[in-house]
């Protein structure tokens, strides 16, 4: 992730984009309340500029649809962007470890993908229609450590 963010970096000195945006939720109350302040900086900046828009967020943020009312309890985040403007692809591996926050709680937990051996980009949506398209990293998933920790959980070495 970090050389991406420095590879988008050197694309904006060079002038081949005209911006990045990092985002995120400050003060957390729910699943809703999270999935709408992260689409907020989103939808402003839909509002104010053209273009494409490369949003990389967790899989359940980049839904662009209530799947399942028994796995999707509130709209995603991508629901709540402009349909017509919006493309969401589901990123995954063949398996590993995933960081994600369920009914369960937060933390490392088994990624449950399926993804393909080979590296491919699928531009069908899945079976459910959650997402436009479907990208195959070709490799098990590996977590990294959350940037910020709760207040009393030092980070693992």
């Amino acid at each position: 992730m970090f050389a991406l963010l420095e590879w988008l970096r050197v694309q904006r000195q060079r002038g081949i984009i005209s911006g990045v945006l990092a985002f995120d939720a400050d003060e957390i109350r729910n699943g809703v309340d999270r999935e709408e302040q992260m689409a907020r900086p989103l939808q402003a900046t839909a509002l104010e500029k053209r273009g494409l828009f490369i949003v990389l967020t967790g899989s359940y943020h980049a839904r662009s649809r209530l799947a399942d009312i028994e796995t999707t309890r509130y709209p995603p985040m991508a629901s709540l962007l402009p349909r017509a403007r919006t493309f969401s692809v589901r990123i995954q591996g063949f398996g590993g470890r995933r960081r994600a926050c369920t009914e369960n709680g937060c933390g490392e937990q088994d990624a449950n993908q399926t993804g393909s051996l080979q590296r491919k980009l699928s531009l069908c949506p899945p079976t459910d229609g959650s997402y436009d398209g479907v990208y195959d990293l070709g490799i098990l998933v590996t977590p990294s450590p959350p940037v910020k920790q709760k207040a009393g959980n030092p980070p693992k070495p």
